[in-house]
């Protein structure tokens, strides 16, 4: 398995957790990186950060169009709050699916075992949209406390987005 991921610790639980299955990684930090080692070596999947220095992992994949057989067992791995531009990314890609970092070992064995089955990946990560028997939700009544003022006014934010009311102490 290539295994792209620019955070250190990110790259060392997942490599971890790969070797664990007894699978053999190579791991690198870059776009540029994992491009060398694609041209170095076979690999049986691919796990693209979508935010490696250097050559994104979309851009990476871009490259590799010519190597339809290695997208089919390859995975871009992006950023909470990304679903919908992965989703489209993947299917222009020809990438079998994504995964939401951060990625847990339980969710990259099963994504991993779909691709070994030659399945789309189907995140469970992915945003869940409620159906129209969704129960709608009032807002809460939230004591905050928190010191820093730059977390403070996030918080306010967010929380009076999600329609709750919210009383800093």
């Amino acid at each position: 398995i290539l295994l792209s991921e620019a955070h250190p610790l990110a790259q060392a639980r997942l490599r971890s957790a790969l070797e664990h299955w007894g699978l053999t990684v190579s791991a690198v930090a870059d776009g540029v990186q994992a491009e060398l080692a694609l041209a170095q070596a076979d690999f049986a999947f691919l796990l693209l950060d979508a935010e490696l220095p250097l050559q994104s992992g979309r851009q990476l994949a871009q490259r590799l169009a010519s190597r339809p057989d290695l997208l089919r067992r390859s995975l871009l791995m992006v950023p909470p709050g990304d679903f919908a531009g992965a989703a489209q990314d993947c299917a222009a890609l020809g990438l079998p699916g994504f995964l939401a970092k951060p990625v847990g070992p339980a969710e990259l064995r099963e994504a991993l075992l779909q691709l070994l089955q030659g399945e789309d990946l189907k995140p469970r990560s992915a945003p869940s949209t409620p159906g129209p028997t969704a129960p709608k939700r009032r807002g809460l009544r939230i004591l905050l406390a928190e010191d820093n003022a730059v977390n403070q006014t996030l918080a306010l934010k967010l929380l009076a987005k999600l329609g709750h009311q919210v009383t800093l102490v």
